[in-house]
């Protein structure tokens, strides 16, 4: 393995984790991410990350998400946006989002240093322990959108300037029937957005997309309480 560059060196780690990874559940998807369906519902995904040091060590850890696809589907319904089940790239909170919860930063989320001389160490000692371990157990917890809520609900103060965790916390709290928690998210974002409107790039843009998420919302809160669709397969 020595003899590897470092891109080469991750390739191959990655292509020699899919059948181990496959026997755990996860599906490899593109640029090192594996996803993890709890259930129908819940999309969890790792990606796994490499940090060459030199030719013979490496930095292993696993950065995470979750989208809980029910909620994500009636944020893309609100927005007006279309609704993709594994957009990786959003989902509805990541790691940073549960450090200011107050997640444990546990072995599943450190960097551990590897050594780089065997394929079959590096997965057997270092990348497959943090994913069954760690990773399958907990997102395995995402059972239900109040468990998901409950997780966000924390790092709401932090958060409240992120449209990406204001948007799925409000329509959590709809669905969990709490209209007034749901709307007072939306009146502190947009508060927040028009006060610091010359500090945003782009803010009429922003604004907007966020005033039309926040409407559709609004339409749907004073209609009446969430109702789950009927079951039909996938959310």
């Amino acid at each position: 393995m020595t003899g590897l560059r470092a891109g080469e060196l991750r390739k191959l780690l990655l292509d020699s984790l899919k059948q181990p990874m496959a026997d755990l559940g996860l599906t490899k998807r593109a640029e090192g991410a594996f996803t993890y369906e709890a259930n129908p519902e819940v999309l969890a995904a790792c990606q796994i990350l490499v940090a060459f040091h030199n030719r013979v060590e490496a930095g292993v850890g696993v950065a995470v998400g979750l989208r809980h696809q029910v909620v994500e589907r009636l944020v893309a319904e609100c927005a007006e946006k279309p609704f993709r089940r594994y957009d990786l790239g959003s989902p509805t909170f990541n790691l940073e989002v549960l450090r200011q919860a107050g997640e444990k930063h546990n072995e599943l989320w450190e960097i551990n240093i590897v050594d780089l001389t065997s394929v079959d160490r590096v997965i057997h000692d270092a990348i497959l322990p943090m994913v069954r371990d760690g990773f399958v157990p907990w997102a395995d917890g995402f059972q239900t959108v109040e468990a998901v809520r409950d997780r966000m609900l924390p790092a709401a103060t932090e958060f409240t300037g992120l449209q990406s965790v204001v948007e799925p916390l409000s329509v959590a709290q709809w669905m969990l029937g709490d209209p007034d928690a749901a709307e007072a998210l939306l009146v502190a974002y947009l508060g927040m957005v028009k006060e610091g409107a010359r500090y945003f790039y782009n803010y009429e843009g922003m604004l907007a997309a966020f005033t039309t998420f926040a409407d559709n919302l609004r339409a749907r809160m004073d209609a009446g309480p969430y109702e789950p669709p009927a079951k039909s397969g996938k959310p």
